[in-house]
């Protein structure tokens, strides 16, 4: 009986198309965790004169779920507004046990009322102004500290000035268009 070889050319395009089928998928599930979303401006938000802190978490991202337990854990301490995104009774009352003002809504509302387009984000607004807007740390993947009492801080020391640099925004897409965007074969959005 005599063995079957490969010519070299063919068995190094089966390894090419082995490679492939295995480095697309996983790039493009982690992607998100590696490389940040564009802060959009967010629209929608009430223009009280107060200082605010907004958060949005979606209930089916786990870079939000982390931010949850990092706000449950410290509690509300300023005038903050949590916004969960998706089916979110569980989250909201353990926010609301722990103090914070909470808004659930669909990923449809999100999109249309904020033009949210990704989760977790971080706002901080004062007398109707913007002044910072991204995420909560430097580098989401290394679970570096939350920086949202830091910006706080240094915006009011600042006397409302916005802040010139933002954090990333690591995590996850919302609504249909920007998932199907970023996830075409629905390897990561459902």
């Amino acid at each position: 009986m005599s063995k079957i070889r490969l010519p070299t050319s063919a068995l190094a395009a089966l390894t090419l198309l082995w490679a492939s089928a295995l480095i697309i998928p996983l790039a493009q599930v982690s992607g998100a965790h590696y490389f940040p979303f564009l802060a959009r401006p967010l629209t929608g938000l009430a223009s009280d004169s107060a200082p605010r802190m907004d958060h949005f978490l979606g209930t089916t991202c786990g870079c939000s779920e982390k931010v949850l337990k990092y706000l449950e854990g410290r509690g509300s301490q300023v005038n903050e507004v949590v916004h969960i995104v998706g089916p979110g009774e569980p989250w909201a009352s353990r926010l609301s046990e722990r103090g914070f003002q909470v808004e659930v809504l669909s990923e449809d509302e999100a999109l249309s009322r904020y033009q949210l387009e990704s989760v977790p984000r971080l706002l901080i607004s004062a007398a109707g102004e913007t002044l910072y807007q991204g995420g909560y740390n430097e580098d989401q993947r290394h679970n570096s500290r939350y920086e949202d009492l830091t910006l706080w801080e240094s915006l009011a020391r600042k006397g409302g000035a916005a802040v010139e640099r933002s954090y990333p925004l690591y995590g996850c897409a919302n609504g249909k268009l920007r998932k199907a965007q970023l996830d075409p074969w629905k390897m990561k959005y459902e």
